[in-house]
């Protein structure tokens, strides 16, 4: 005898018996002793089943421990905690304790006013739980995200469910006895949020908040430009605020065939040939210089390159100005959270 592993689903019918489902293969198990009306079964040791293989070959397996999720349980796995990636990026994250030895986890996530979206869940060994996270963008910071477990171990189940909202963690900390420098940053994130939501929404004031950043205090950030590629003309770059954070670098080509890029060039127009390169920053690194090279093409920008160029022009609509420094605000409060 040999031992071998092997993973499998088990199915209990209408009638009490035991089916093996292995790659779509399903045959009835037997020689597996009374079994009880309950539909779950936890640690059962030594059971011997056997089936036949889609060959007519009787097969034994042994199975030293397993566990059967039915889909008609209710509540299967429980919401422990949930939490936001406040530092680096708008994200909800739900952490789910399920059995012991759960091999995967899906979860069906829905936010406000979007479609439900599934996620797998990622096992956090040190915590003994399941996270799933869900990125949320500056703009939706207050809407609630409905996180409900829907599968375990390839099986449906009708399982937990919790709702929560970046704002929601902001009040929380707030109200609470938490570091310092996590209420500053999540102060912040609630600011840069409201802002984002007024001025994607159109709602934004035409008065200018008072700032605490101008364009000569950004000279350090200025974006670069150094070099040259034969067929390509350097358009500019900006920054895109809707959904991720994220730094667009635009050219013109007639092809990028041959010429060496960072990232993968997506064309955005190609009756007149323009190609854009797109890295999304998170919060901790919005002061940083991203590299773009474009053959012998060598862009530096950072989101605070974005900041600078917009205060330097002086002509932001005063949503965006307002947006942006609320950015500035949360960049640096993300930092020092940081150290």
């Amino acid at each position: 005898w040999t031992k071998m592993y092997v993973t499998i689903i088990l199915e209990l019918d209408e009638s009490n018996q035991l089916w093996i489902n292995m790659n779509g293969n399903k045959s009835q198990a037997v020689n597996h002793g009374d079994l009880n009306d309950s539909k779950t079964f936890v640690s059962l040791a030594n059971v011997q089943f056997k089936y036949h293989s889609g060959l007519a070959v009787a097969t034994t397996i042994y199975f030293d421990d397993f566990k059967v999720y039915d889909a008609t349980a209710e509540n299967v796995g429980k919401v422990t905690n949930m939490s936001i990636s406040a530092a680096e990026d708008f994200a909800l994250n739900y952490y789910v304790q399920m059995k012991k030895g759960t091999q995967s986890v899906q979860a069906s996530v829905t936010m406000e006013g979007k479609d439900a979206e599934t996620v797998a869940g990622e096992y956090v060994a040190d915590k003994d739980l399941w996270r799933f996270t869900y990125p949320v963008a500056a703009k939706d910071y207050d809407k609630n995200v409905t996180l409900k477990i829907t599968a375990a171990d390839g099986v449906a189940v009708n399982g937990a469910t919790a709702t929560y909202s970046v704002k929601t963690y902001t009040q929380t900390v707030n109200g609470g006895a938490y570091d310092a420098a996590l209420k500053t940053l999540v102060t912040e994130l609630a600011e840069y949020g409201e802002a984002a939501k007024a001025y994607f929404a159109g709602t934004a004031s035409d008065k200018i908040v008072e700032g605490t950043v101008t364009a000569a205090d950004l000279a350090a950030y200025k974006g670069t430009v150094s070099g040259a590629q034969e067929g390509v003309e350097l358009l500019g770059a900006t920054l895109i605020l809707e959904s991720k954070t994220t730094i667009c670098v635009y050219f013109k080509a007639a092809s990028v065939e041959g010429v060496e890029c960072t990232g993968t060039p997506v064309c955005v127009d190609a009756e007149n040939g323009i190609w854009v390169i797109e890295k999304s920053v998170v919060a901790s690194e919005l002061s940083t210089a991203q590299t773009f090279n474009i053959g012998g093409i060598t862009v530096t920008y950072s989101a605070f390159s974005y900041l600078e160029a917009a205060l330097a022009a002086g002509n932001a609509q005063a949503g965006l100005y307002n947006v942006l420094q609320e950015i500035y605000d949360y960049a640096l409060a993300a930092k020092a959270y940081l150290g």
